[in-house]
């Protein structure tokens, strides 16, 4: 049996201990709101994170060159992802082995990639606007924010479609036969 260990590092909330971000393996851009509002109770939560006017150059070269790295891994476990999610919807099980090469493998590479950039570059412009804001706020907490916590959301969303195609596979099975 083959165990895989993941480090999750979250910042929990000192009110409620409610995670308000978190990184996995300790990897992290450092980029984002420096305050949070928990999601949960509303207490404000700092983060350890910077804006990235407050960046100094050797911490943006930090940025681009982790950025470089979640893009060469999202475009890598991406296919990996609509390759098997493909491979599920139409046969119902796991490929025999890693099709690097197959169409599914390349548009989910390619998605991914392009995916990741977009929203480390929204992350920027988003940072740029937070500080040009007269008072700091906090930012509100939200599942839906790509500000915090993406490690994890990117996780879900690569392992939610496979599920998704074998479900779908199986329904189509049941209700067909």
């Amino acid at each position: 049996m083959v165990h895989i260990h993941i480090k999750y590092l979250p910042v929990r909330c000192r009110q409620c201990t409610s995670a308000v971000d978190v990184s996995l393996f300790g990897l992290s851009t450092f980029l984002g709101p420096p305050i949070v509002r928990c999601h949960w109770c509303g207490y404000p939560v700092e983060t350890e994170r910077l804006e990235w006017q407050q960046f100094p150059r050797r911490a943006k070269v930090w940025f681009l060159g982790v950025s470089l790295l979640y893009v060469i891994l999202g475009g890598l476990l991406g296919g990996l992802s609509f390759d098997v999610s493909y491979e599920l919807a139409r046969t119902g099980e796991f490929p025999a082995s890693w099709r690097f090469g197959a169409p599914s493998f390349m548009a989910g590479c390619v998605f991914w990639a392009a995916l990741v950039v977009a929203i480390q570059v929204y992350r920027i412009r988003c940072s740029s606007v937070r500080s040009r804001e007269q008072v700091a706020k906090p930012l509100r907490g939200s599942f839906f924010s790509v500000q915090l916590g993406l490690h994890a959301k990117c996780l879900a969303l690569l392992i939610l479609p496979g599920f998704l195609a074998w479900g779908g596979h199986w329904l189509w099975g049941m209700l067909a036969g």
